[in-house]
């Protein structure tokens, strides 16, 4: 149901929401692909903060901006050999591992983005460009979860500081 979201909404109000959500996530887009994690304090990308982004747009039918991040994503991995945590937007320079684990978290996310893009009607062209990049985050989960007795443990980033370590 590609696109047909904002119009399937009657409130006129809660319309009104989702549009500027929208338009609030296009200019978090760079023209490299990548969508910056917070407004004003970080100029990386990150493939886990992207997740939601990506899914208002492809709810939204907005299957070319959603193309170019997986595309984005995709060129990391060519220039870094792995799925990257975070880079830095429209620069090379800084390209991020996991904290913990480079084969859970963000590869799924990876994954599902690639899954859900072509659900919503993607171009094919982006999906055979980038399919290298998805087989390969594919084959690391598995291969790490062979590895683990099909455990797969938590990528683990800065949100932890802010949990309790005791119940």
């Amino acid at each position: 149901d590609s696109g047909e979201f904002p119009s399937r909404i009657r409130d006129r109000r809660l319309r009104d929401v989702v549009e500027s959500l929208l338009l609030t996530v296009k200019m978090q887009q760079n023209r490299d692909g990548g969508m910056i994690a917070g407004i004003k304090k970080y100029a990386n990308s990150y493939v886990r903060d992207s997740n939601g982004g990506a899914r208002l747009l492809l709810a939204c039918g907005h299957t070319e901006e959603a193309g170019r991040l997986l595309t984005n994503i995709h060129t990391r991995w060519e220039i870094a050999g792995f799925i990257p945590n975070w880079w830095s937007m429209g620069s090379d320079t800084f390209i991020g591992h996991s904290f913990n684990n480079d084969a859970s978290e963000v590869t799924a996310y990876y994954i599902l983005l690639f899954r859900d893009y072509l659900r919503c009607g993607g171009d094919r062209r982006v999906a055979e460009r980038v399919l290298p990049s998805v087989r390969w985050a594919a084959d690391k989960q598995i291969r790490f979860l062979r590895a683990c007795d099909l455990f797969m443990d938590f990528n683990g980033d800065e949100t932890e500081q802010y949990c309790c370590a005791r119940d």
